[in-house]
């Protein structure tokens, strides 16, 4: 049941009495639902919360003050809701739904590379990205050597998990490009086999042992191509962390980056995490994602990095990063938010001190 709004009122919350002692007792929160919400969500308190497809918020029996609790947006609601059947997810923290986050990098398909083996790990590793607050995943295994990438098995792959999660994860799929000769060919020929969502964004992964000089002509002829590279995980790779000039060099021709979230967290080392920091604040990260690979030591997870970000950046930052970049790549859009790139001279060696200087930022 929705109350009316008078103009320039709007919908609060139904009041009722809620005993600690009764186990089924719920508070319910009925917010009217409109186009758009103007105001971002924001979290007051900490609870537990289940989703249910009539498109209410049902809080869990626990003493709080309702009056408190702040409204659903039509945006989150929508995320979290699915066609029909029971209650779908259980969140531990509302931040989860003030900051959706999607995530582009994420090996989530089995059986296709170095990521799970089977489906049934596959879904669990969804069900750890939609409990993390994340609504959208775009599963990208490997095209190298050793994994030949088949955009046929890759749908299949991915329509067999989406079959089973619904609504509550958009999953689409994309590559996780290594710059071999007979895979620039193939993608000049087929562009959009690659990329993100079959738009025009592609992950390129650079090799940690060599990178030729003949890279910066490879994401040239891509980009002539009408494909927009993305770099992924820089900071994890040892020739790129010696050699930050390279990566500014590309970030000045168009191309972009991709951080992985667990860098900010120092699960890949001190160095990678200090890459991760120094080129955020330098102007040269665009992107976070999961580059998950597992339930265990590569976790599909974005929530903690995000609030690291966030505490160290400001939310716009946070926000461009986990979730506003991400979604135009996802769509083929031109990025909303892009940091003003530096001078590849003037980029120091990884935990070299830097001198502060203002940097602007671009919001479209």
């Amino acid at each position: 049941m929705q109350g009316t709004r008078g103009k320039g009122e709007t919908a609060g919350p139904e009041r009722r009495q809620c005993t600690p002692r009764d186990p089924l007792s719920v508070k319910r929160i009925f917010q009217t639902i409109t186009p758009r919400c103007s105001k971002p969500c924001r979290a007051v308190s900490t609870t537990n919360f289940l989703f249910t497809s009539e498109m209410k918020l049902k809080v869990l029996h626990r003493e709080m003050n309702i009056a408190r609790c702040w409204p659903i947006s039509h945006t989150c609601l929508q995320t979290f809701r699915t066609a029909n059947g029971p209650p779908i997810a259980c969140l531990t923290e509302m931040r989860y739904l003030a900051h959706p986050m999607i995530d582009i990098h994420c090996h989530l398909l089995p059986g296709l590379d170095d990521g799970p083996d089977a489906l049934e790990e596959s879904l669990r590793m969804a069900e750890a990205a939609i409990a993390d607050g994340i609504t959208h995943v775009v599963a990208t295994p490997h095209a190298n050597d050793r994994y030949t990438f088949l955009p046929d098995l890759v749908r299949q792959r991915r329509d067999e998990i989406a079959g089973v999660v619904g609504d509550r994860l958009f999953l689409a799929t994309g590559c996780d490009f290594h710059l071999t000769y007979e895979n620039v060919r193939d993608a000049r020929a087929h562009p959009s086999k690659y990329t993100l969502n079959q738009k025009n964004y592609l992950l390129v992964e650079f090799a940690d042992f060599a990178i030729p000089p003949s890279v910066d002509d490879a994401l040239h002829q891509l980009q002539l191509h009408g494909i927009v590279p993305v770099i992924t995980h820089p900071e994890r790779n040892g020739l790129i962390c010696r050699q930050p000039q390279r990566l500014a060099n590309w970030v000045q021709r168009g191309c972009y980056v991709q951080v992985t979230a667990g860098s900010f967290l120092g699960r890949f080392g001190p160095a990678a995490q200090r890459a991760a920091e120094q080129w955020l604040a330098e102007g040269l990260v665009h992107f976070v994602a999961s580059d998950a690979h597992n339930l265990h030591s590569r976790p599909i997870q974005l929530s903690e990095a995000y609030a690291a970000v966030r505490k160290q950046h400001g939310e716009p930052v946070a926000d461009a990063l986990f979730r506003e970049n991400p979604l135009a790549a996802l769509e083929g859009r031109p990025l909303p938010w892009v940091p003003e790139p530096p001078d590849p001279a003037h980029v120091g060696a990884v935990g070299a001190a830097q001198s502060r200087r203002r940097k602007r930022f671009w919001f479209f």
